[in-house]
């Protein structure tokens, strides 16, 4: 019986085999393939082919090749995502990987300026809050004695200035007790504790600002500004308080660069009164039934919803009508991350630096 000669594995190779990767322990890594590739079609400008194997040996072969339709051609010198009709390609996903999408990300306003790194409500934290990176500064107006508008959250200017050592005997000293001239001579920012030695100077130094030196400042930043009017029944009416606001941004030409914002809906609607083309936005901190409702009644353009309750509204609802969505304040980075996924308009912080990171890491992930 005749002994019968193995076959040579190398006979039933086909001759023109062709492969992009060798992953059954052939001599050709594909890690070095890969680099070859690359190095091909990036690098020597060979755009218009791509890297094959045959028979052990490699070479360009055209692109066209490999095209799901067959009937579009590249130029010579073109690569595959320069096309402008890339998504004609029969391709499993739409666009190219680096198409851009609508950003998510959401603006970053600055609580009463950045309050957390320089004293509230003054001049000194909107310079920093601009220099942060944020997209607009908030800051509260209360109406003084002699009926002028100032930077002031609390009704009462104990716990933000040094009135009781100025003023001892005019206790509770409520800002609408006192004139702006007296407001003056007040330090708006000593209480805050400083840093350095150059900043706790700034701090002491800093007065108590008007509603007009703010609005100025802003535009001739070329900034926004969320202005949230405190409003006390006892002090004056509505209507008083919004013809104040009103002139104010006549006065300083700045009525399309602010969004006049209050817990009071009665303001509001005073001054859509004077003039429909204020932006207005309402502050809440509770859940209310009908939310699209209200807001068209109140003709509003924003709606500046507690952190713990706004993600029980209907948020991408509202903004088809037509109607921004903020929320307030959120400080901590794992409630910026969690606030961050809701597709909202803007976060109120008192970091804009922490808000500003992390939008910039979350853009890196965006393509």
């Amino acid at each position: 019986m005749k002994k019968q000669t193995p076959i040579s594995n190398e006979s039933h190779k086909s001759p023109t085999k062709r492969r992009f990767f060798q992953l059954d322990g052939g001599p050709h890594h594909p890690l070095l393939f890969l680099l070859l590739s690359c190095f091909c079609l990036f690098v020597t400008g060979c755009g218009n082919g791509m890297l094959e194997e045959d028979s052990g040996h490699y070479q360009i072969v055209p692109l066209n090749k490999y095209l799901p339709n067959p009937q579009l051609k590249l130029d010579k010198g073109k690569s595959l995502h320069s096309l402008k009709s890339y998504e004609k390609l029969k391709t499993p996903f739409k666009g190219t990987p680096f198409t851009k999408r609508k950003s998510t990300l959401p603006k970053i306003i600055a609580h009463r300026g950045a309050s957390g790194v320089a004293p509230e409500n003054t001049m000194i934290a909107g310079k920093k809050a601009l220099m942060m990176g944020a997209h607009a500064w908030e800051f509260d107006v209360r109406i003084t004695k002699d009926s002028k508008l100032v930077l002031m959250h609390d009704r009462s200017l104990k716990r933000t200035t040094n009135v009781k050592e100025a003023f001892p005997k005019r206790a509770p000293w409520y800002v609408e007790s006192f004139t702006s001239s007296e407001l003056n001579d007040l330090s708006n920012g000593s209480w805050f504790p400083a840093k350095s030695e150059a900043d706790e100077i700034v701090f002491e130094d800093e007065q108590i600002a008007s509603l007009d030196t703010a609005l100025r400042w802003t535009k001739r930043v070329r900034w926004r500004a969320f202005v949230e009017l405190k409003y006390s029944r006892d002090v004056c009416t509505p209507a008083y308080y919004a013809k104040k606001v009103y002139e104010s941004l006549k006065r300083t030409q700045t009525t399309k660069d602010v969004l006049i914002i209050s817990f009071s809906g009665k303001v509001l609607q005073e001054l859509k009164k004077l003039d429909k083309s204020v932006q207005t936005g309402l502050l809440y901190s509770r859940t209310f039934a009908a939310p699209v409702k209200k807001v068209k009644a109140l003709q509003l353009s924003a709606l500046l919803l507690n952190k713990r309750v706004v993600a029980k509204y209907p948020i991408q609802k509202l903004q088809r009508a037509g109607v921004k969505v903020f929320t307030y304040t959120a400080n901590k980075m794992i409630d910026l991350k969690r606030l961050s996924t809701l597709g909202l308009d803007g976060i109120i912080t008192d970091y804009p630096d922490r808000l500003k990171k992390l939008n910039a890491q979350r853009s890196r992930f965006s393509f």
